[in-house]
């Protein structure tokens, strides 16, 4: 059975482009609640940098993580975020480790 995962982006955008960006992030979160395979997501902001982004999102495998990423709804998002970034975002995919597991 495929493990659960745990992506993480993180993100920097452009400081007069925070409003906008914020948007995009929302309306994409939005979208996640009918993503095969999504089974949550949260996005923050850095306290005392609030251009710094980071987006946590769990899913049920790897597969359907990377199925998402390569949908037309992933794509547009990351298009329009392209604009406000101030540089590529950093994404990691992770495995919980458990008692059992070790």
């Amino acid at each position: 059975m495929p493990k659960e995962i745990t992506a993480v982006v993180c993100s920097f955008i452009k400081p007069e482009f925070v409003d906008k960006a914020v948007g995009v992030y929302m309306e994409a979160i939005d979208n996640y609640q009918n993503i095969k395979g999504c089974l949550g997501i949260q996005l923050f902001r850095k306290a005392n940098r609030p251009n710094e982004f980071m987006v946590i999102s769990k899913w049920r495998s790897i597969s359907e993580r990377e199925e998402y990423l390569a949908s037309a709804l992933h794509k547009e998002a990351v298009e329009e975020l392209k604009h406000y970034r101030q540089n590529d975002p950093i994404m990691n995919n992770f495995e919980q480790i458990t008692i059992k597991d070790h």
